[in-house]
Order: C-alpha cells, then structure tokens, then sequence
C-alpha cells in the first residue's frame, strides 16, 4: 500500500496546480483606490453570478441610484452616489478590511475615449472549460463599456481578468464578448454574438462615449489575471497541450487500478495470515 500512497500523493501534487488556476472569481471595481472621480459619481461592481461572492457594500455617502444586472455569468451592479467633493469610501462585504477610498473634485475632466481594433473570433478549448468569443483589443481604458448588437447588450468590465485580482489593473482593456474560459459567459443566450457590436465607455460622470474601430492595434497579450497573493485563475486564450488530455484521461483510471490493487492485497493478507 505504501507505493498506492506515493502515487495518490504524487497526482494530488500534479493538479494543485489546475485546481488553483480555477479558483472562484471575485469583485471588481471599476475606480482604482485613491482615484478623482466627478461629482455625484457613478462606480460599477463586477462579479461572477452565484451564490458565493456578495455585492453587498457600506458607503460613506448616500446613494442615489443602486441598478443590478446580470449578463450570462456575469453580475454588474452600477451605484451612483450623492457627494460634491471630499472622500468617498466604500468597504466591500467580500473585503470588509480593506476599505477602498476615492477624491471627488468638481475639477474632474472626461479623458478621451479609446479607439479599439475589429472583433475577432476567439475558439478554443481545454480540458475543463472552453473559450468561444467575440474579442476587441483597445489602446485605452475606460471604467466600463457597453456593448449593443443584433439582441446582445451587455456591460463588460474592460479586462475580464479584473475580477480575479480585486483592483483594476493599467494594461489595455481587452473586451471579451462570449464565452471566456472558465470564467464562463459575459452575455445572455449562452452564445457569441453574430454580427457587428457597437461599443460605448461608460464614464464615472454619467458619459457614454461611442468607442470607434480603428485599422489594427498590437495585441496587449493574453488574459491573465493580475498579481495577487491569493489564488488567481489563468484566463488565458490558449491551446491545450495534447500530452495534457492524455494525461487527464489515463490518470483517474491509473489511480482507479492502483485502489483496487490495494483493496485486493487487503483481502488477501484478511484471508491468509
């Protein structure tokens, strides 16, 4: 039995890796800690749908509008709150010890919205989930986009990989229209969208600035989830190594001849002392 022990421990070992790349999501804001946002400004929330992550909040200023939707997997909940100047605090129920804190300055100015490149059509699969999108690359930011088509509207955060970090990251937006990964959807029909999306950014003033296309733009890389100390999940568009679903298949049923091996030693050793 000690050489079962030793190959159970070893294939534990192997997957820890996979089951920390699928950790659960969590909240997201669309304002950086410490950010100047406009007078009476709006903040989105994004989280993944389920019973497991609260967007629940306290706020140091009143709010004036509290909308909640749900996109697919998606929930995006967009707060607007009652403040002329001074701070705006907001401690999260998912991270009650680390208040997140904005200056509200009427000085505020909308900065220019950005130009994005051609949807392109992203497939791909994995052993435990899939990628089939619509994906946009941007050469900026913005706090939110909306995205309209033939029966699509959705309210996209500009990097899916945001929700597994906590804080907005500074690289590019890249919009993910579809199924990402195992994330799962960010639009409702679990489908990808079928021809031309419009985009608008959706800015903390009430703003919703048309985003146009430009020729092409470089590719800012694949999704990948921000530093964090805690488990993060690898959202990356990528192609799976064959020896990898080989792998996957033969190990459960390795493991599966290797427990009944030990059970029929057991027996034996039961039978004949």
């Amino acid at each position: 039995m000690r050489l079962f022990s030793s190959v159970l421990l070893a294939a534990l070992a192997v997957a820890s890796p996979a089951a920390a790349e699928c950790a659960m999501a969590g909240v997201s804001l669309s304002a950086r800690d410490g950010e100047v946002l406009p007078p009476d400004p709006t903040i989105w929330m994004f989280a993944e749908a389920g019973p497991y992550v609260s967007l629940d909040f306290e706020a140091s200023r009143p709010v004036i509008e509290d909308v909640l939707e749900t996109y697919g997997n998606l929930r995006v909940r967009r707060l607007q709150f009652r403040a002329a100047g001074g701070e705006l605090s907001l401690r999260l129920a998912e991270s009650p010890d680390r208040p997140v804190r904005f200056r509200v300055d009427p000085a505020w100015r909308r900065p220019p919205a950005p130009a994005r490149g051609p949807w392109t059509v992203v497939e791909d699969a994995w052993t435990c989930s899939f990628t089939d999108a619509l994906v946009s690359e941007l050469d900026g930011d913005a706090p939110a986009f909306e995205v309209t088509g033939p029966g699509v509207r959705a309210v996209l955060p500009p990097r899916i990989g945001d929700l597994f970090g906590g804080r907005p990251s500074a690289r590019p937006a890249r919009l993910v229209a579809g199924h990402a990964s195992c994330f799962g959807w960010t639009v409702g029909d679990a489908r990808r969208p079928e021809g031309a999306l419009d985009v608008h950014a959706l800015y903390p003033d009430g703003s919703r600035v048309p985003v146009s296309a430009a020729a092409a733009l470089e590719p800012v890389g694949p999704f990948l989830a921000p530093p964090d100390p805690g488990p993060t999940r690898h959202l990356a568009l990528r192609t799976e190594d064959p020896r990898w679903r080989l792998a996957a298949w033969a190990l459960p049923g390795l493991l599966a001849l290797l427990l009944l091996a030990g059970v029929v030693v057991a027996r034996r050793r039961a039978v004949w002392p």
